[in-house]
């Protein structure tokens, strides 16, 4: 029998003046809010094509400020989903309370954001295909910046989501090092890790609007200084702590 697994979007309401404020500049409150609910309405379309391939699969919408505004309802519509109240706190404390309530079930944890339009429902059906696979315990989609799109773990580990360092863009690991040992240690010793090998970029700042722009019109953006580049998690698949 398949392991149930829940695939839980953590999203705020496209409110003007409160999504996406650092993309006001370039888009004004209005625009960057208009933007803000594409983006939620593209990743909640590609975790219900993956919930159409992937057996057991659920998808729930883990919302802010309020579950119960009517927003929510007419998004969600006659699909199947479930909506759910993030708790108060900040993104670590949201994101643990969200694990523990999935995995207390029994079932799989699968968190993402609605601000990466490069993660499709093929790259989420990859990475619960890494989950499932034999003896991983974590699997990960790193982002460009150095953090990571998508998380998922079959049993909670809180230390993952304990002082998560403040970050602009994607989710940040509350670690010294990103590096393989050190991830591995974070987890539980000789875990096995997948890290999906696509390296993904958010939509959070004006900086990144501005590539999106330019990715999409055939031009290349300017090139960052090489002093404000990250290096990202480990672009390899089924990381082994030694």
């Amino acid at each position: 029998m398949t392991k149930p697994c829940t695939l839980v979007i953590l999203a705020k309401q496209p409110l003007p003046g409160v999504v996406k404020t650092r993309l006001i500049p370039a888009l004004g409150a209005a625009g960057a809010a208009r933007l803000a609910e594409r983006m939620l309405r593209h990743a909640l379309a590609e975790a219900l094509r993956a919930a159409e391939v992937v057996p057991s699969l659920g998808v729930e919408l883990c919302v802010a400020p309020e579950a119960g505004d009517p927003y929510w309802a007419a998004l969600a519509g006659n699909r199947p989903l479930t909506i759910s109240q993030q708790v108060a706190g900040d993104i670590g404390e949201r994101m643990l309370a969200a694990v523990t309530r999935i995995t207390a079930r029994g079932e799989y944890a699968i968190l993402m954001g609605a601000d990466c339009p490069g993660l499709t429902a093929s790259r989420i059906a990859e990475a619960i295909a890494s989950l499932r696979a034999p003896g991983v315990d974590l699997v990960i989609t790193p982002a460009r910046d150095g953090g990571y799109v998508l998380i998922g773990m079959g049993e909670t580990h809180g230390t993952l989501f304990r002082d998560m360092p403040a970050h602009p863009g994607s989710w940040r690991l509350p670690l010294a090092g990103r590096g393989r040992r050190a991830l591995s240690a974070s987890v539980r010793t000789h875990s096995t890790i997948s890290t999906r090998p696509r390296i993904l970029r958010c939509c959070r700042r004006s900086s990144d609007w501005v590539e999106f722009r330019c990715r999409r019109g055939g031009k290349q953006p300017a090139a960052k200084s090489p002093s404000r580049q990250l290096t990202p998690l480990p672009p390899a698949c089924m990381i082994r702590a030694l």
